[in-house]
Parts: structure tokens; C-alpha cells; sequence
């Protein structure tokens, strides 16, 4: 913890050589660690062969179902950002189905909730086809408890009739699903014991690029989202609703919105939320910020949300903060005053959280873990009085929780204040191990506690003086 009293107490003139040490290790962990090390040209390949396979996919689907029929594809997430990190191992779609216009009507927001909408089925054919599926005139959203999905069938909806139909597609239609090019191969990760896991509102089929050049063969997950697109109304959204003027200007040029189903909608006693989502808007918004922003969101993603048994904050989030943060932002070269910045905004929301009872009946696991569970409240940049965090309910408890985060920021803090750089020593301390999670956990209970307060607080001071509310 020395560490963090040496930078509470250093010197703000030898601010900017700290910055520079920290810059110049950024650059080289996405050299060696972040960016993709494949050929453009393989890169080219796995990019055209997923496409390939998702459209087939889908218009298996379309062509065999009559209830459910697409008009497009549409590419998401941070493949066609251009910001996934590491391996090209995570696509990200929405299948947008094919309705008339007037078909559906949207009502402005769930009256309990700002962000969703109910979705009114006006068309006599859609409420024959999609009748099973709807409480009374309106479409039912997915209804399920937490990461499983046991019971799901239950409460029946048109998104798990989309995933049962990418089942029998992947199982009926495998070698369709094969696309060779010069590079390599793409095909389903297996015929036997297919299961399509749940991500959220999206279906998760796998896939293996298999490649020519190499023995290596990557495992890539494939989310499929069902979407229903609708014309822009002045109803469903206004420019005092952004975060940022920007934003309804890209909005209105657009002129539509979609709608996905929302994973935990109880809030809703009728279970008829439908998450409003500009999804395609928010591609363009962060392929049209510069590199260095584009670098930034890369090193948030890869240190704090890498899947190496932390959860930070999920990659949306960081995502929105880097987006809120773009918009005053003239910084284009020094990457630790912006990763400082961000990850003080971080903080900020950390620091506001809201903790609640630990004990939730479909999560019986809790009970065997000490500390309140935590919520916390981040507005979306379209939605200012949308949490993008509403329904997250993290699985730590908040001891361990602020820890993992406590020795993170020491490690990076670390970097900077080295009096000598070493190439062979090229990873942040937080992320080659992977025991600090489970030391974290266990130090919550009573007989591992220590004796002092935690100090995260002075992380919390390090990054103080680069965290401007305004921009929150």
C-alpha cells in the first residue's frame, strides 16, 4: 500500500514524466497483448466467413418459419466498432424482422420505466401468427431469473421461439454452415450436444475458424439478437433526453429505432417491456472516434472486464463512459490522462453505488456469501434517466468487489512510477494472476479480515485530480 501513499504525495510537476512512462507501457500492451496479431488478410477472411454462416443462418430460418421473417442482418458490437481486443472470438448481430409498416405500435415508454417501450401489435396477420406470444393487443418480452435460464420456456416468448429455431437450423442445416476460403475454414463448433446458450437478449451459437497457416483454432461465439424496427417518432425520444446534442442529431438522421427483448423486465407487471436501442447509431459513433479514444476503450476493456474473474464494469458501460467522455475530449496522443479520466468516472459511480439485501430467492448461493449485493445507477447517452445498469446484479459481494478494484489501480500505478522500464516484464500484475480473485473473496470473511479499513479510497485520491463531475 506504499504505493498508493506515494502517489497521494507526489509532486504535481513530476505528474507529466508519470503520464509518459504509463503512455508509452500502454502502447506496448496493445501491441503484444491487445491488438490483433493475425494477418490482415486472415482477419479479412474470419470477418467475411462469420458473416457468411449468420446470414445463412438466418434466412434458413426465414425461408422455413413463416412466423418469423427478416428483412436484414445488421453487424453490431466491437467487430464492426473495430474495438475487440485480442482474438476475433466475439460477433455481435441483430436478425431485424421483416414487418410492414404500421404493423407494430410503440408506445412512448413503459410507465414505469424511461428506456422501454410496450410494443402494440396492430396487424390482424401478425396477431394470428404472434398470438401466442402476446398479453392481450401487446408482444410479451423474454421473463427470466439471473444467468440461467432454467424455467425459461415458461414464460414463452417470440425471442425463445427464435432460439429454438436456431437450434433446429444449426442441427438440420450444419453443412450449409461451412464456408471455406484459401486462409482457412469456418464451421459449427459441433453437430453432438449443440446448446445455445443465453447471453442477455441474444442467442449464442458457436462456431471454429480452423486456419491453413497455423494449427490454431479460434472458438468464436456468434450473438444473435431478434430486433423490431420502427420509424423515429418525437414521442419515443427528444433532444433533452442525451446526454449530448450530438447524439439526437445521429439519432434523427437515422430516423429509426429497435426494439429487443429485455432479459429482466419485473419491474413490469405485465412483462411487455421492449429495451429501446440504437444500436446501429452507437457502431457509427464509435468508428468515427479517433484511434486514440478507440485505444482507450481497448485498455479499459482488456485490464478491468477480461474475463479473468473480475467484472469491473461489463464492456457497455465503459463503452458509454468512453462515448460521454469523446464528446470534450481534444486529447489525442496521451493515453494515461484519458485512461485516468475515465477510470476516475468509474470511480465516481463506484463511490454512488447502492447496496441492497444480499438474499434473493433465485439466487440461493448468495446466502453463503458475506457482504450486500450492489447496484449501481449509470444514465445512457440516449436516455439520461435510463440506468444501462438497472437490472445487473453482480455476483460479489462489495468488500471483495472494491479490493479486486484497490489492487488493479496499484498495479498500474506501479508502472508508473518504475525509474527504469522492463521489456521482459510486459503485464500488469492484476491481470497474470489469477488467484487475487479468490484471495479478494476470501479476505470479506471474518476470520481472514484484516484489521484496517480498505484503503481504496487512496486509489481513489491518486485519480482525484483528474476527475471533473461535469462530465459524468
Amino acid at each position: 500500500m506504499a504505493e498508493s501513499k506515494r502517489c497521494k504525495d507526489l509532486d504535481k510537476t513530476s505528474e507529466p514524466e508519470q503520464n509518459i512512462k504509463l503512455t508509452e507501457y500502454f502502447r506496448r500492451l496493445l501491441k503484444r497483448e491487445i491488438n490483433f496479431r493475425l494477418t490482415k488478410e486472415e482477419l479479412c477472411d474470419i470477418i467475411c466467413s462469420v458473416d457468411f454462416v449468420v446470414e445463412t443462418l438466418v434466412a434458413t430460418i426465414s425461408s422455413k418459419v413463416g412466423w418469423l421473417q427478416f428483412s436484414r442482418v445488421v453487424k453490431v458490437g466491437s467487430m464492426a466498432e473495430g474495438t475487440s481486443v485480442g482474438r476475433p472470438n466475439e460477433f455481435d448481430y441483430l436478425a431485424v424482422l421483416k414487418i410492414e409498416a404500421g404493423s407494430v405500435q410503440v408506445e412512448r415508454t413503459c410507465a414505469k420505466r424511461r428506456g422501454y417501450a410496450h410494443v402494440k401489435i396492430a396487424d390482424p396477420n401478425l396477431k394470428t401468427i404472434w398470438g401466442k406470444w402476446m398479453n392481450g393487443q401487446y408482444l410479451t418480452s423474454d421473463f427470466t431469473r439471473g444467468q440461467s435460464d432454467f424455467l425459461s420456456g415458461y414464460f414463452d416468448s417470440l425471442g425463445n421461439a427464435f432460439k429454438d429455431e436456431i437450434y433446429h437450423a444449426m442441427n438440420n442445416a450444419h453443412s450449409n454452415l461451412v464456408y471455406r476460403t484459401k486462409i482457412g475454414k469456418i464451421e459449427p463448433e459441433s453437430s453432438l450436444n449443440l446448446d445455445i446458450k443465453r447471453h442477455g437478449p441474444a442467442f449464442t451459437p458457436k462456431f471454429v475458424w480452423k486456419s491453413k497457416n497455423s494449427d490454431e483454432k479460434i472458438t468464436i461465439e456468434v450473438d444473435i439478437t431478434l430486433a423490431i424496427e420502427v420509424e423515429l417518432t418525437p414521442d419515443i425520444i427528444s433532444e433533452t433526453d442525451t446526454f449530448d446534442p450530438l447524439f439526437f442529431r445521429k439519432v434523427k438522421e437515422h430516423g429509426k429505432v429497435m426494439l429487443i427483448s429485455c432479459r429482466d423486465n419485473a419491474s413490469c407487471d405485465a412483462k411487455l417491456c421492449m429495451c429501446l436501442v440504437f444500436t446501429e447509431i452507437e457502431v457509427e459513433l464509435v468508428r468515427n472516434m479517433g484511434q486514440h479514444h478507440k485505444e482507450c476503450y481497448k485498455l479499459l476493456k482488456y485490464i478491468f472486464n477480461d474475463g479473468r474473474g473480475y467484472t469491473f464494469l461489463p464492456s457497455y458501460v465503459l463503452k458509454t463512459l468512453v462515448l460521454k467522455h469523446n464528446c470534450h475530449c481534444e486529447e489525442e496522443e496521451n493515453l494515461a490522462v484519458c485512461f485516468k479520466t475515465l477510470v476516475a468516472s468509474c470511480l465516481h459511480y463506484l463511490f454512488n453505488r447502492k447496496t441492497e439485501e444480499k438474499i434473493e430467492p433465485s439466487r440461493f448461493a448468495r446466502a453463503l456469501m458475506l457482504g450486500k449485493r450492489f447496484s449501481l445507477n449509470i444514465p445512457s447517452i440516449f436516455f439520461k434517466e435510463h440506468n444501462i445498469l438497472y437490472s445487473k446484479n453482480y455476483k460479489f459481494p462489495c468488500e471483495q468487489f472494491l479490493q479486486e478494484i484497490e489492487i488493479m489501480l496499484e498495479s498500474i500505478e506501479k508502472i508508473s512510477y518504475r525509474e527504469e522500464d522492463n521489456d521482459d516484464d510486459e503485464s500488469l500484475d492484476i491481470v497474470t494472476s489469477i488467484f487475487t480473485g479468490v484471495e479478494a473473496y476470501l479476505s470479506t470473511f471474518p476470520f481472514f479480515r484484516k484489521e484496517k479499513e480498505l484503503t481504496f479510497i487512496k486509489c481513489y485520491e491518486c485519480y482525484g485530480n483528474y476527475f471533473n463531475e461535469n462530465i459524468l
